[in-house]
């Protein structure tokens, strides 16, 4: 629950290899915490994950855009 946004804050740095572990990290919470998963997408979304992960969809990296 801690790490959601600290995790969303990284999504919008430049370094490539750290939004990917980020988005990993991030998918691999979400499938852990099925049972909460409302409470984690609502996580995500009120420190602008979501945002950011949108705004990820159209990354120059082929491997963030398909993980966005």
């Amino acid at each position: 629950q801690n790490v959601i946004p600290p995790f969303c804050n990284l999504l919008s740095i430049r370094d490539t290899q750290i939004v990917q572990v980020v988005l990993d990290g991030i998918l691999n919470i979400l499938k852990k915490c099925s049972t909460k998963e409302d409470n984690v997408t609502t996580l995500i979304e009120e420190c602008q994950g979501l945002d950011k992960i949108e705004h990820l969809q159209n990354h120059e990296s082929e491997e963030i855009y398909k993980l966005a």
